[in-house]
């Protein structure tokens, strides 16, 4: 009697293995997806904030080297006049923009916001509205309305 030599795994076993790695990789996206979802809120609401108080730190500036004084600092930084919104469903006048520089330029955030508005009420910037791009890293926050596509310089 010759005996067969059976090395290797039959093709229900292979299938058999090949169906529970399925499932543990069913199992694994089903819970990072929404984790990496919010992480992704969450570094836009990050970034909005570092803009925010990058023109709160430009505003203190300006008031330390005498450029504004008196009441003009409420709605002046370095020479943009920015409104507040008047109603809600407004948005200010200021995007993008304190003066002449892009603020998204020089913070680094132009590669994944698109745009954001903001404006000052009683010495303290206030951001009414920021877009994420859709091809960036970030994603819309519902912290942040999306701004107007209407205004894209300020």
């Amino acid at each position: 009697m010759k005996r067969l030599n059976r090395k290797g795994f039959t093709l229900v076993e292979l299938l058999a293995v090949i169906v529970i790695l399925a499932i543990v990789v069913g199992i694994a996206l089903y819970t990072i997806l929404p984790t990496l979802e919010t992480s992704r809120k969450k570094s836009f609401d990050v970034a909005v904030d570092a803009i925010r108080s990058y023109i709160q730190d430009q505003k203190e500036m300006s008031l330390l080297s005498g450029d504004l004084q008196g009441d003009a600092y409420n709605g002046d930084v370095g020479g943009a006049t920015c409104t507040k919104p008047t109603q809600e469903g407004e948005y200010g006048s200021c995007f993008k923009t304190v003066g002449s520089t892009n603020i998204l330029e020089v913070t680094g955030y132009d590669k994944n916001i698109d745009d954001f508005g903001w404006y000052i009420e009683n010495g303290v910037v206030k951001i009414n509205c920021a877009t994420a791009k859709r091809s960036g890293d970030y994603v819309q926050s519902e912290n942040y309305p999306e701004c107007p596509s209407q205004n894209n310089g300020g």
